[in-house]
């Protein structure tokens, strides 16, 4: 399968932000054994980092 110019600079532009949190946040919560454990601020996308 051939990716188009917007997949090679962006592979992960199609990910579900909202649902990737939720699911980071209950695994931190699960290996911390603590439901207290929350974001300060919802994530998101950064960008750049493209010439590492």
């Amino acid at each position: 399968m051939m990716l188009d110019d917007s997949e090679k600079m962006e592979p992960f532009a199609n990910m579900n932000l909202d649902k990737m949190s939720s699911e980071l946040i209950n695994y931190v919560r699960k290996e911390l054994d603590s439901n207290s454990v929350d974001y300060l601020e919802p994530l998101t996308r950064l960008t750049g980092g493209y010439e590492t």
